[in-house]
């Protein structure tokens, strides 16, 4: 008999994220650091990933699937990946949806790895900061920086989904609320 078990081709990602309005003290922006494209596919729970170094070297390319599944806290996504090549990502990057671009720098506090993204293109001056899950811990045991503005991780604006659907005018107005 055929068991079809299609959990074993995915991973539940747990992810806190917060609002910057300063970076950190010490924190420089001008270090090399990674450039993210995510462009989410009209229509479907589709992303295009593309991770590359400051000097245009291409690191990682990737199709993805993040979404809340059912009985999902608000913290945690359902992901799925495929890795492709330059060609693959290419043909595929003509599908229209949405775009967001950023900039990912790697910061320590309190003995953890959180990334800060600093926003680009219609979102420019929006700056988060995240931490993945770690399996030995809780994440809501995790120390906040008191540099944060406020924790987003529950509001569903801040996902990278709803961002990339800002326009820039929106985001302005958006922004001017804060």
């Amino acid at each position: 008999m055929y068991n079809h078990n299609p959990q074993k081709y995915i991973r539940v990602e747990g992810e806190r994220r917060f609002l910057l309005k300063t970076f950190p003290e010490g924190f420089d922006p001008e270090i090399s650091t990674l450039r993210i494209i995510d462009h989410y596919i009209a229509g479907t729970r589709l992303r295009l990933h593309r991770m590359e170094f400051t000097s245009g070297e291409t690191l990682i390319l990737k199709l993805g699937q993040n979404y809340h599944g059912a009985g999902q806290k608000a913290y945690q996504r359902i992901m799925t990946n495929i890795y492709m090549t330059e060609i693959e990502y290419q043909t595929l990057a003509v599908l229209s949806g949405s775009s967001i671009i950023k900039r990912r720098y790697p910061y320590q506090y309190a003995g953890n790895d959180y990334s800060i993204d600093v926003f680009e293109a219609n979102l420019d001056g929006l700056i988060l900061m995240e931490i993945e899950s770690l399996p030995d811990r809780d994440i809501h045991s995790l120390p906040i920086p008191g540099f944060t503005a406020r924790e987003v991780t529950d509001d569903l604006l801040f996902t990278s989904r709803n961002l990339a659907e800002l326009s820039r005018e929106e985001f302005q107005r958006w922004l001017s609320s804060w």
